[in-house]
């Protein structure tokens, strides 16, 4: 996460009212990852799967996105 954020990446973790926590991650005006917490999971968990999302997003070019389930395509990132 260190590195993501030194090479110009955020992320932000906060209630979102209806729909409970989301955790976000953006490289400058992409969000690159929307992950909703799990019922159960704890903070630690939602952030290590926050960090895998990163990483995914990264790797193949599409937005991770568990929060707008109804969507059937997947957002390119731009790098």
């Amino acid at each position: 996460m260190a590195a993501f954020i030194d090479g110009g990446g955020g992320f932000s973790v906060a209630p979102v009212p209806s729909y409970g926590v989301i955790a976000t991650a953006h490289i400058k005006d992409s969000t690159i990852a929307m992950l909703k917490q799990k019922s159960g999971e704890t903070l630690l968990e939602l952030l290590d799967r926050l960090e895998h999302a990163i990483i995914e997003a990264i790797a193949t070019g599409y937005v991770v996105d568990d929060v707008n389930v109804t969507t059937t395509s997947q957002s390119t990132v731009s790098k």
